[in-house]
């Protein structure tokens, strides 16, 4: 896995901490990423710069936590321009953004299927 998209290290010690558990948290994962950029199209849509940045903030956080860098840096950049209430740099953003959570999705599942 690339190390700058996924980080396979925090990945091996979730995996290696949760063992048949990880699975559980990978489903979890994914279903709140779908829900969060969700919510982020609808506020972005919305001209909601407070769901969108709420949205992409929790975003960012689990992505970190599981070890998606480049998912996690992509929201921080929707996050900041949210923050200012410039959505149409959101709205730019969002194309790369959901390319990139597709592709985490699809490593991910990966992972599972091993």
């Amino acid at each position: 896995m690339s190390s700058a998209r996924l980080d396979s290290q925090v990945i091996a010690e979730l995996q290696a901490l949760l063992e048949d558990e990880f699975s559980d948290l990978i489903a979890v994962f994914v279903r709140d990423a779908q829900h969060r950029l969700e919510q982020l199209t609808e506020a972005i849509q919305a001209q909601d710069a407070s769901t969108a940045l709420m949205s992409a903030h929790s975003l960012k956080g689990s992505s970190a936590n599981i070890g998606c860098a480049e998912l996690g840096r992509l929201c921080d950049q929707v996050e900041e321009h949210a923050r200012v209430s410039r959505l149409d740099r959101c709205e730019a953003l969002m194309p790369t953004l959901l390319r990139e959570a597709d592709w985490v999705f699809g490593q991910l599942a990966g992972l599972l299927s091993k």
